[in-house]
């Protein structure tokens, strides 16, 4: 399996061939990538990863690491069928030299809390897309604390731990 150094490596400006900056291809694959991750849903998710990740694309987020499209898919679906409620709101998206950064809010309810106010987490993705357009790299980075506050052990230790940091 290949790690984030060997896929960053693989996929840097120069080792592999990326997408033209200010094309009508970027344009799309932005546009593809901001409107699929909007309103997080299996059915939505399902088929549009694979059209819009190439086939041996690398993810990597909080909980997993992955290699091609269709685990990244299947992955997705999973994750959208354990919430209630999933939406991410770009806030905008950063371009440096085939580097593709978008920033964005979270918003998260899970089914068992459905009855309660989903939470918000900020986080940043950042992309490599190919030539094509296809995305060939994709690293989330996230605050997974609120969400980690909602399992029965680990939440308590979390919960405590910001009481002792914040003086309580």
């Amino acid at each position: 399996m290949q790690t984030y150094f060997e896929a960053l490596e693989a996929t840097a400006p120069g080792k592999a061939e990326l997408i033209e900056e200010g094309s009508e291809i970027e344009a799309r694959a932005i546009a593809q990538f901001k409107e699929l991750f909007e309103l997080f849903e299996a059915d939505r998710l399902r088929g549009g990863i694979t059209a819009l990740y190439a086939e041996n694309a690398y993810f990597r987020d909080t909980f997993t690491e992955l290699n091609n499209a269709q685990d990244i898919e299947e992955y997705f679906v999973r994750s959208a069928k354990a919430v209630d409620e999933c939406r991410f709101d770009i806030q905008d998206v950063a371009i440096s030299n085939g580097e593709y950064y978008f920033r964005w809010i979270m918003s998260l309810r899970l089914e068992r809390y459905k009855d309660q106010p989903a939470d918000k987490s900020v986080g940043m993705t950042h992309i490599r897309f190919n030539k094509d357009g296809k995305i060939i790299f994709h690293q989330d980075y996230w605050d997974a604390a609120n969400l980690y506050e909602k399992f029965p052990v680990m939440g308590g230790i979390i919960r405590w731990a910001k009481r002792r940091i914040e003086g309580e």
